[in-house]
């Protein structure tokens, strides 16, 4: 009797490990989950690039606008770019530290502030550092998107995770060309002005729905955290998430910085 219970009870402990630890009835609510939060980060994303992409497609009519030259605008640009590299280097952490969702929600709120305020400038120094500014919220969201994700996706899912939240990336660039076209066509009269304006609508309403349904963790919705098959490797990202939780935010930053390999 006892050995008909063994090939039972190993059978049981298979099927645990490939449902990473749930019933089958919480896996089925997992992956469901998961699946949500990995398409709501996607979208997101979608429409995150109207808020960066917007400059390059109006650069001309600025400069016509401004008095000035694509070649000082083209310095502008590049505000963005070196302001997003530097928020690279730090915003995972301190995502980790303060919250990801919580972070993604700051960082987006204030890319879209910051377009708007652009659109009321004529100042190319002012343009120029809110731009660099607003390069720096940008950088908020991808390595927190990725963050989450990983709470959602198990090791030997996360290539095919994050290589659909890069396709929808690549996507966001043609919807930011659509959207500045038809606000262009829109408001005429607006000139440039226009494309740091409407792009931000869709940014906004896709905002709203990240804040109802986007769920940092599986214990959001109920669940355990799944269990990797490496348990040595799980073991190893559970203490990083805690030394990073009880480190001073200062300390943070200065070891996210140094810790950077060029």
């Amino acid at each position: 009797m006892e050995n008909a219970q063994i090939p039972v009870a190993e059978e049981t402990e298979k099927c645990k490990t490939n449902t990473y630890g749930y019933s089958e009835k919480d896996y089925r609510k997992f992956k469901k989950y998961a699946w949500l939060m990995l398409l709501s980060f996607g979208l997101t994303y979608l429409f995150f690039y109207n808020g960066r992409q917007n400059i390059n497609l109006v650069m001309s009519q600025m400069a016509e606008g401004l008095g000035s030259t694509t070649a000082a605008l083209g310095v502008v640009s590049s505000a963005l770019f070196w302001c997003y590299a530097f928020g690279q280097l730090i915003n995972g952490r301190l995502g980790a530290y303060f919250g990801y969702k919580r972070f993604m929600i700051v960082g987006i709120v204030a890319s879209a502030i910051i377009n708007v305020v652009i659109s009321f400038q004529n100042s190319i120094p002012v343009i120029a550092v809110l731009w660099g500014l607003n390069g720096f919220f940008q950088s908020t969201v991808w390595a927190n998107g990725l963050g989450v994700l990983n709470k959602w996706w198990p090791k030997k899912n996360r290539g095919f995770a994050s290589g659909l939240t890069t396709a929808f990336s690549g996507m966001a660039q043609v919807v930011t060309y659509l959207t500045i076209l038809l606000c262009m066509d829109w408001n005429p009269e607006w000139g440039w002005r226009a494309a740091f304006r409407y792009p931000m609508l869709p940014m906004v309403l896709i905002l709203i729905a990240f804040v109802a349904f986007f769920k940092e963790k599986p214990e959001d919705v109920g669940l355990e955290p799944f269990d990797e098959p490496d348990a040595e490797a799980s073991q190893r990202d559970a203490q990083l998430i805690a030394e990073i939780e009880k480190t001073d935010i200062y300390i943070l930053i200065k070891s996210s910085l140094l810790s950077q390999r060029y």
